[in-house]
């Protein structure tokens, strides 16, 4: 359907009676209709002759639709411009390919995907190794803190045993000096 066409087709839309059209009047001898609507009145407006029931019923459903099926034409329309917007953008920035190939964008497409491909693939090797190295650098953490926690253990281990053995001393040397001051006292005062 051409633009033109279907700008035909909403100008005899907006011109045609407003509402819901229905197939109504059937004529019991011949089944033959009136095709009404209910147009901002209570009475039914009669807009033709008498046809089938079956052509009434399926000209009232055409013109029911019809808004509806432009709307979705011209939805179409819009979206299919938007994405050849979109490809044309995209030809722009992948000219070098098309370039390169002197072909179509199918073939400039297929060597930009696999680029790509081959790229994440290289990312992920990428991303192991650091991964892996990531694992090492942390056990080495882990192994340098517990070198750590161990070195401040014996640290705090020795130093207690050094304040010990001079508790040891000092008592040891304070006892020996006070025999030996009780010695030059009795040595004094005997003299």
């Amino acid at each position: 359907m051409t633009q033109a066409e279907l700008e035909r087709l909403k100008e005899l839309e907006a011109k045609a009676t407003k509402g819901e059209w229905s197939s109504c009047g059937m004529l019991p001898a011949n089944g033959e209709a009136h095709i009404c609507s209910e147009a901002d009145t209570v009475d039914h407006e009669i807009l033709g002759m008498y046809i089938s029931h079956n052509n009434a019923a399926f000209i009232a459903a055409a013109r029911n639709a019809l808004p509806e099926l432009i709307k979705e034409i011209e939805q179409l329309r819009n979206a299919m411009a938007a994405q050849d917007d979109r490809e044309r953008k995209a030809g722009e920035k992948c000219a070098e390919f098309v370039e390169a190939h002197g072909c179509d964008w199918p073939d400039a497409m297929a060597d930009l995907v696999t680029s790509l491909r081959e790229k994440a693939i290289q990312q992920h090797v990428e991303i192991e190794r650091l991964t892996e190295e990531n694992g090492e650098l942390k056990q080495r953490k882990e192994l340098d803190d517990f070198a750590n926690e161990l070195a401040e253990k014996r640290v705090d281990v020795l130093e207690k045993a050094l304040r010990e053995i001079q508790a040891e001393v000092f008592d040891e040397d304070c006892e020996h000096a006070l025999k030996c001051t009780d010695i030059a006292r009795k040595a004094l005062e005997a003299k």
